[in-house]
């Protein structure tokens, strides 16, 4: 195992999925350092007790805030968690998902060639599960990318990344600096790889290392399954287009023409996604909501 890495759990209320991933930590052949677990005003204290014996080489970390910090928030504490640890790598999860046989050992290899990537996942059956984002500056909107392909090249080089099993070095966070905990839900992620691109290359490789053990809810969309959000995140979503707004003055890539344009377009896409499964109206009512929101905590 590559020396000082911790796993970042961020958890809530899901301890039947929890242990599913601790299962597969048990499972691999190598055992990282620490594993931080945040557990979002849930009860995975006992679980966390019990399963401690299958994890000999590890040194589980827990840690309960009194209320929930979201998933921005998790990821926030667990990363200050594991920078106070000493960790060289941290290995962000979320609960529902699990790695593969050898996911470890393939982390270890990719951790050679980049200080900032994200393995491929598969659904729960086992199929891909599409992710090829590069954020359209203009529009400060991710946009996917179809044309590439891993039959060609064994990663794709992105500004994009998801918390769902992105893998860091420590210099990059005292680069950048941890998570921002005002998005609690959205693109706290997008935000941190983009923040990160800024200064190395971030890489999505062509190894599949995790496998989400349950599938979210999916319509179809420009000819592919596409995630269905939850009303939560909808709104957390549109509520948040204004720290993006924030990142981009910040670091001189704001357009107000096209931000406004990306949002309107952000705006259709959610619009015809609750079309699609009959919550128009409902979707019109938490994307107003989102931005009108002036709060930037939950």
């Amino acid at each position: 195992m590559l020396e000082k890495t911790a796993i970042i759990v961020v958890t809530y209320r899901r301890n039947a999925l929890l242990k599913l991933l601790f299962d597969s930590f048990a499972s691999q052949d190598r055992a990282p350092d620490w594993i931080v677990v945040v557990d979002n005003d849930g009860e995975a204290g006992p679980l966390i007790e019990t399963i401690r014996a299958t994890l000999p080489e590890t040194d589980i970390v827990y840690r309960h805030p009194k209320t929930n910090l979201g998933g921005a928030g998790g990821f926030a504490l667990g990363v200050e968690t594991a920078m106070d640890l000493g960790a060289s790598w941290l290995w962000f999860m979320d609960d529902d998902v699990m790695l593969l046989p050898d996911a470890i050992a393939r982390m270890e290899q990719w951790a050679a060639k980049h200080r900032f990537f994200i393995g491929r996942r598969q659904n729960q059956d086992g199929s891909e599960f599409f992710y090829q984002p590069r954020f359209n500056e203009f529009l400060a909107v991710p946009v996917p990318d179809f044309s590439f392909d891993f039959a060609k090249a064994d990663a794709f080089l992105t500004d994009v990344v998801s918390f769902e099993g992105c893998v860091v070095h420590r210099s990059i966070v005292e680069t950048i600096g941890i998570p921002d905990a005002r998005f609690f839900l959205s693109w706290d992620d997008i935000i941190y790889g983009w923040l990160a691109a800024h200064h190395t290359p971030v890489a999505i490789v062509s190894d599949f290392l995790l496998r989400r053990t349950q599938d979210a809810p999916t319509i179809r969309f420009l000819g592919r399954r596409v995630a269905r959000p939850s009303h939560l995140y909808i709104y957390h979503f549109f509520k948040n287009r204004r720290i993006v707004r924030e990142y981009f003055i910040v670091h001189r890539k704001y357009n107000a023409v096209g931000f406004r344009l990306g949002t309107l377009v952000l705006v259709a896409k959610e619009l015809y996604r609750g079309a699609v499964v009959g919550e128009f109206f409902a979707v019109s009512r938490l994307i107003a909501k989102g931005l009108m929101a002036r709060e930037a905590t939950p």
